[in-house]
């Protein structure tokens, strides 16, 4: 499953709970999103990809998207 649109509300499971980044084969952008998400579940459990996007600093939602889908397919998250 992928994420498209730029209002969608993501309801996201992450799936490695204490990863070590230093370890891994994810992108320096894609474990900085990943810390995000870990930090904004313990508030709450869905977030909208513009709401995640102004957390990140970007000015667009399409690199959001991107490693939210990229993270799902390297098994990190899974995408409800």
């Amino acid at each position: 499953m992928s994420i498209t649109g730029t209002a969608v509300e993501t309801n996201i499971r992450l799936l490695v709970k204490s990863p070590d980044y230093t370890d891994t084969n994810l992108t320096i952008a894609q474990a900085e999103t990943y810390r995000l998400l870990s930090a904004l579940e313990k508030v709450k459990k869905s977030w909208s990809n513009l709401e995640i996007m102004k957390f990140l600093g970007l000015r667009d939602p399409r690199p959001v998207m991107s490693r939210i889908n990229h993270l799902a397919e390297k098994g990190w998250l899974e995408i409800a």
